[in-house]
Formats: C-alpha cells, sequence, structure tokens
C-alpha cells in the first residue's frame, strides 16, 4: 500500500516536472512550403477522383432532387464566404478589445467578460442553431430518398479515403 502512494506521489512529481520545464507553447505557423505542396497534392489528386463521384452522382439523381443538391451546395457556399468575411471582421474587433482591455481594472475585466459572454449567447447563435437544424432535417429526407444511391458513392469512395 506504501508502495503504491510512494509510485503514484514520483509519478505526479516527474510528470509536473516535465510539464514545467516544457516552456511557453509558440503559436503553430505552418510551413508554407509544405502548405504548397498538400494543396497542389490535393488539386491533382483528391479534387479530380471527388469531381468525378459528384458527377455520377449528380446524374443519378432526378431532376428534382438535383436541383435540390445545387441549391444547397450554392447556400453553403455562400454561407462559407459569409463566416470567412465574419472571421476577418471578428479578428479586427479582438484587437480591439484587447487594446481596451489592457487599462482596465480586474473588476472591469470581469463585469466586461461576463457582458461579451451574453452577447455570444444572444440572437446570433440562436438563429444558426435553428438554421443548422432545419437543413440537417432537409438533407435527411434527400438521403432517405437517395439512399442507394448515396451508399453506392460512398462505397466508390471508401478506397480512396486514405
Amino acid at each position: 500500500m506504501k508502495k503504491n502512494i510512494v509510485v503514484l506521489m514520483l509519478g505526479l512529481m516527474v510528470t509536473t516536472l516535465a510539464f514545467s520545464q516544457r516552456g511557453e507553447k509558440e503559436h503553430h505557423q505552418p510551413n508554407p512550403e509544405l502548405k504548397k505542396e498538400m494543396q497542389s497534392y490535393i488539386e491533382k489528386n483528391v479534387v479530380p477522383v471527388l469531381q468525378t463521384s459528384q458527377d455520377e452522382f449528380d446524374a443519378g439523381l432526378s431532376a428534382e432532387d438535383l436541383a435540390f443538391v445545387q441549391a444547397k451546395r450554392a447556400e453553403v457556399a455562400n454561407k462559407r464566404a459569409e463566416k470567412k468575411a465574419n472571421h476577418e471582421a471578428h479578428r479586427v474587433e479582438r484587437k480591439a478589445m484587447k487594446e481596451k482591455v489592457k487599462n482596465m481594472t480586474d473588476q472591469e475585466k470581469e463585469a466586461f467578460r461576463k457582458e461579451q459572454m451574453k452577447k455570444k449567447k444572444g440572437e446570433k447563435h440562436g438563429e444558426f442553431k435553428a438554421e443548422r437544424k432545419a437543413m440537417k432535417a432537409e438533407m435527411k429526407e434527400f438521403i432517405k430518398r437517395n439512399e442507394a444511391l448515396t451508399k453506392s458513392t460512398m462505397t466508390s469512395l471508401k478506397p480512396n479515403y486514405e
């Protein structure tokens, strides 16, 4: 019993020592050359396979379902562009907020933090959640209607996952 406690304490001390010596964690910046290489690989090897598979999938759909899928793809692309624009605006806003918080007392900081949390949980979050839920329901119906085609497409793509 005493031996187990000693081993446990020793393990905790070693772990604490190891973590305390690792220092400040630097922000990870990807290697630009590797990033370019990965992008070119994806464009050369992944995109053509996905595009071919998407074309085959689209060919198997009814006219109504094809229109539905194309509308959803456009909707997702618009949401992605909107999210990207919002992200940039949010970065600028956060930078300004950091400057503002620097000159605050601890009590002001705490009040400001609580205010921001309330704001964050506000109307936008519920709106996005409702939109996501509605889209999910629409997609479930679509997938149910085209279950065989969806399964065959996923099966044909399986060897390319790795």
